[in-house]
């Protein structure tokens, strides 16, 4: 259907693209204008104009070319540039319609050469278009699609609006007959964009009637319908029944593919009744065709024979010639015997089809109960896997949180035991390191009241003597003094080491406690030796609630680390001896995924990077005399780490120091 349709447009577009006003071949013309032919007296333009005419009204295609071929030599002698085109291209017409599309193609671009010699972008354009009309028609769609758009693009330049009509629609009908679609549509639409401009029926019409095409093979058959119908109501007017005819046998090709045979087949026997009554033998042939494959679709195969027989019947009589008559009608009788036998092995067909139905729907119930206790059986093992999926998520997480309960018991038993041994050594310690400090506090006394005692009296002469060795021994026990206490400092920072919690974690509000002890070492700092200004800033979320943790050990962590953050600011402060640097202790909490994070952040200079590994070591310290002792930070580690929690540094030097600490969630 879509092909008969394609050599309808192609005719179209070849009477769009002749310039001509003629609208069809006329041989009563011809033989007209041939009476004066015969005569030979026109000259000049006259005579161009009736050897133009000749060609195109004669229908025998040697004279015609006879006749085109005089115009080309008339147009040369009277140098007549816009003949000399017409006549080439009536050329190239004659040999394309005989079938010669060789030499077609060479008058063609001879045409061409005229044009663009004389510059008239509407020849030169109408001359690209029939020569794409040629490659289109030889089945060379690439070249057909080359000289398509240099057709369209000349004519956009000119005035020439029906032949750009012509070039869309026929570019537009290769690409759909080449499946190229969306490039098709596109032709179409530009096409309608410019019909909607101007007064031209028939090209309304057949634009719309190859958007229906379009959208039909596209699938979209309300759109099909719509421009068809629309195409129908204009050729109507125009009382254009071959185009009608066609338009209708496609409608019923649309509804057939809906399976809505009773439509289809009002459409298909309008298309015949019309043809019919204009004697059309193309188009009865066609819709007799178009009846007969809908009949056989819709099951009834006599009628659907019937249609068949008056097919070949037409289709003979159009090409009938008296010579191969007989043949012709051997032909037919082949044929329709051919298509009786088609009938009757498509009643058997359909007999072995509802055979071959009942087994198949045998073959399926069975195939349904397989499947059927199949799928149940593949619940029943997907239900148990998801079981044991669950059981060993859970052994899994047990055994999980079973490693970290005997890590952290390991971790508490070698506290307890390194606590006990740390006891016993700094309680045998710290006994006689008292009678150090006391006795080395009583002797100081004992110098300064015999210093003063000597003061009292000149007469010895060895009373300078005493008094300077008097003096190195006071110097010498505050060391001894200074040293012990610093002595006994660290025995007390390891009985405190030492002496450890009951290791239980219970739920603690984080957040309060933080507020309470970083208070509390900020309140102690002040009250100390050295005191310092510092902003305290809390970022604490809210989301956090309770957090598993030994509150005792924890406030340890909290005070080691804020002291330490406030040693480090005072001695910036006092190094740099700068107002504008305002000491800041940050504080902050944050709900992550599977844990908490603690970071508790100062702006003093920062740790070097070269001891910044050592920090947690025990007894190491950076501070001067007897300021540190080296356990804090040691103290905080061991805390962090048996609560199986995270501890790490990030340090600028100058800028500062931030401990985060993670705890498990």
């Amino acid at each position: 259907m879509v092909q008969r349709f394609r050599t309808c447009i192609l005719l179209t577009g070849l009477l769009l693209f002749c310039l001509l006003k003629l609208i069809a071949q006329d041989q009563k013309i011809a033989d007209s204008l041939y009476v004066i032919y015969r005569q030979g007296h026109l000259k000049g333009i006259n005579k161009l104009e009736l050897l133009l005419n000749l060609s195109y009204n004669t229908s025998d295609t040697k004279k015609s070319l006879k006749y085109a071929n005089e115009l080309i030599e008339a147009a040369e002698v009277y140098k007549n540039d816009q003949f000399l085109y017409r006549g080439y291209s009536q050329k190239g017409q004659t040999f394309r319609l005989s079938g010669d599309l060789t030499y077609a193609l060479e008058a063609l671009f001879k045409a061409r050469e005229v044009a663009a010699r004389i510059k008239d972008k509407s020849f030169e354009g109408g001359a690209y278009l029939t020569i794409a009309d040629v490659y289109s028609e030889s089945g060379n769609s690439e070249n057909a699609e080359i000289y398509y758009t240099k057709s369209i693009n000349l004519l956009k330049k000119t005035k020439d609006t029906i032949t750009l009509i012509a070039a869309l629609l026929n570019a537009g009908d290769d690409s759909f007959h080449n499946n190229k679609l969306n490039k098709a549509l596109g032709y179409f639409k530009e096409s309608e964009t410019i019909l909607k401009k101007i007064d031209y029926p028939i090209g309304k019409a057949y634009n719309s009637g190859n958007l229906g095409m379009v959208y039909a093979s596209s699938g979209k058959d309300e759109l099909a319908e719509y421009h068809i119908n629309e195409a129908l109501n204009i050729l109507e007017k125009l009382e254009d029944h071959n185009a009608i005819s066609d338009y209708l046998t496609f409608m019923s090709d649309i509804y057939v593919r809906r399976n809505d045979f009773k439509a289809a087949l009002s459409y298909a026997k309008r298309s015949l009744n019309l043809s019919t009554r204009n004697k059309m033998k193309e188009q009865i042939s066609r819709a007799n065709l178009t009846l007969s494959e809908v009949y056989e679709k819709a099951g009834n195969p006599d009628l659907s024979l019937s249609h068949y027989k008056a097919y070949i019947a037409n289709r003979d009589s159009i090409i009938n010639i008296e010579n191969v008559q007989q043949l012709a009608d051997l032909r037919t009788n082949y044929e329709i015997s051919k298509k009786q036998t088609e009938v009757d092995l498509l009643k058997q067909t359909k007999k072995n089809q509802r055979f071959l139905t009942i087994i198949i729907g045998v073959g399926l119930l069975l195939m349904a109960l397989f499947a059927f206790s199949w799928y149940r059986r593949y619940l029943f093992i997907k239900k148990t896997n998801l079981i044991i999926e669950k059981e060993k998520d859970r052994s899994e997480q047990a055994f999980s949180e079973l490693q970290a309960t005997q890590a952290q018991l390991i971790q508490q038993e070698k506290l307890a035991s390194l606590g006990q041994l740390t006891a016993g050594i700094a309680h045998e310690i710290k006994n006689p390191l008292n009678f150090v400090n006391n006795f080395s506090d009583f002797s100081i006394k004992l110098t300064e009241e015999a210093m003063d005692e000597l003061q009292k009296t000149d007469s010895n002469p060895h009373t300078e003597e005493v008094k300077v060795i008097l003096s190195d021994i006071s110097v010498n026990l505050k060391k001894i003094h200074e040293h012990g206490t610093r002595a006994n400092n660290i025995v007390s920072s390891m009985l405190l080491h030492s002496r450890g919690g009951s290791g239980k974690r219970e739920p603690t509000d984080l957040n309060t406690l933080l507020k309470e002890y970083v208070n509390l070492c900020f309140l102690g700092m002040r009250a100390a030796k050295n005191p310092i200004q510092v902003e305290i800033k809390m970022n604490l979320d809210d989301n956090i609630y309770e957090v598993h943790l030994n509150k005792e050990e924890f406030s340890r962590v909290i005070i080691n680390v804020c002291n330490n953050a406030f040693d480090a600011m005072r001695s910036k402060k006092m190094a740099e001896n700068d107002e504008n640097y305002l000491p800041t202790l940050t504080i902050t909490t944050k709900k992550e995924k599977n844990f908490v994070l603690l970071i508790i952040e100062d702006n003093g200079p920062g740790i070097p990077a070269n001891i910044r590994d050592k920090i947690f070591q025990p007894f190491f310290t950076t501070k001067k005399g007897t300021e540190g002792t080296g356990l804090g930070l040691s103290i905080t580690h061991d805390i962090i780490k048996g609560h199986n929690a995270e501890l790490n540094v990030e340090s600028s030097e100058g800028k500062g120091t931030s401990f985060i600490i993670r705890i498990p969630d």
